[in-house]
């Protein structure tokens, strides 16, 4: 996805930028390497996602977040993993980017985020709930504190794969539940 010097030109540019304190050139890297890590979602992950859609409202990132050394640690987290992403990514991996890119999104001042995922990566309720091994009720009370579901046009709901394997991981399961959250808010 990324070459090895483009890598470490981005890198240098991060570094530079935090050394200086420099807003501006910190947004650009920040839009590089979020575009990125969009058109990695398109490339490795196109057996599960059809598309994303993100609100069309700008970003108006703030000098004091940008700066911050947790943009910073966000931005290198994020180039290095653009850099290593290797096919076929598990559904629990597919999950975490998910959902860590849902968190940066949010942090960035994103307003929605969403994933349309083809119709063979969905799960019914009934199969969600027994490979979970909970049942349908549990279910249901898993998707009313976050548990990714898709309303499938009124219908039932439909579960994505990688949501079974992440209420697995006791953290990222509540991070997916923090990011419901501030979606819902």
């Amino acid at each position: 996805m990324m070459n090895r010097t483009v890598y470490d030109y981005t890198h240098e540019r991060i570094s530079y930028g935090f050394n200086e304190k420099n807003p501006v050139v910190i947004e650009k890297e920040t839009d590089y390497i979020l575009s990125k890590v969009l058109a990695s979602f398109a490339i490795f992950f196109q057996d599960k996602v059809v598309g994303i859609k993100v609100s069309n409202e700008q970003f108006t990132y703030t000098a004091e977040y940008l700066l911050s050394p947790t943009h910073k640690k966000n931005l290198i987290t994020w180039l290095d993993r653009v850099y290593e992403i290797n096919s076929p990514v598990s559904e629990l991996d597919f999950g975490k980017w998910k959902i860590d890119l849902d968190t940066w999104y949010y942090e960035l001042g994103g307003v929605s985020i969403e994933y349309i995922y083809h119709d063979d990566y969905l799960l019914t309720a009934s199969e969600a709930a027994d490979l979970l091994g909970i049942s349908k009720v549990t279910l249901r009370k898993y998707v009313n504190q976050g548990l990714e579901c898709q309303d499938n046009n009124g219908s039932h709901k439909k579960i994505p794969k990688h949501a079974v394997e992440i209420m697995r991981d006791t953290v990222y399961a509540i991070r997916m539940q923090m990011n419901y959250q501030k979606k819902k808010n």
